[in-house]
C-alpha cells in the first residue's frame, strides 16, 4: 500500500534512509562514513512531509519516495524525484515501482510535464531500475562529495 507520509513517520523514514544507504552505497562510500549513519541523523528535520509517500506492508513502512518542485532553477515545468529508498529486505518486491509510479502521478496532477532525478554514476542497480521506469539518461553530470568522497551523478529524465 502507498500512502502519504505524516509527522509520525519521521522515525520510520530515518530508519529507511539509514538502512538503505548502508546497503546500497556500501561499495560506493567509505565504510566509516556509512557506519556513522544512524536513524536520528537520517530522519527528516522538517515536520513538513507533504511530498513524501510511504510504502507499507503489514502496517510497517518499508519504503519512501520524496518528490516535488525542481531544485535546479533552470527547470520550471519539471518535477524532481529527490529520493527513493526501500529497505533492502524488500528490494525486488515491487515497492520501488509502486512508489515511483505514485510520485509520477502526483507530479502530473501538479501540472508538471516532465520529471528528473540524479543518480550516482556508479550505482548500476539504481540506473537499471530507473531505465526500467522509462527514465532516460541525459548528457548532464555533476560532481558531488559525500562523506569526503568525490562522486559523479548523472541526470535522468522522462515525460509525464
Amino acid at each position: 500500500m502507498i500512502r502519504k507520509a505524516c509527522n509520525a513517520d519521521r522515525s520510520a523514514i530515518g530508519k529507511i534512509y539509514c538502512e538503505t544507504w548502508k546497503e546500497a552505497y556500501k561499495n560506493l562510500l567509505p565504510d566509516d562514513y556509512l557506519l556513522k549513519l544512524n536513524q536520528d541523523f537520517c530522519m527528516p528535520k522538517s515536520e513538513n512531509l507533504t511530498n513524501y509517500l510511504i510504502a507499507e506492508t503489514d502496517n510497517a513502512a518499508v519504503g519512501i519516495i520524496n518528490y516535488g518542485v525542481s531544485r535546479d532553477n533552470e527547470i520550471d515545468k519539471s518535477g524532481e524525484i529527490r529520493a527513493i529508498y526501500v529497505l533492502p529486505q524488500f528490494w525486488h518486491k515491487g515497492f520501488g515501482t509502486e512508489l515511483f509510479l505514485a510520485a509520477k502521478s502526483a507530479l502530473k496532477k501538479l501540472n508538471y510535464t516532465s520529471v528528473y532525478l540524479w543518480v550516482l554514476a556508479e550505482n548500476a542497480s539504481a540506473i537499471k531500475f530507473y531505465e526500467k521506469m522509462q527514465m532516460c539518461p541525459l548528457n548532464v553530470k555533476r560532481n558531488i562529495n559525500i562523506g569526503g568522497t568525490d562522486l559523479v551523478e548523472i541526470k535522468f529524465e522522462s515525460d509525464l
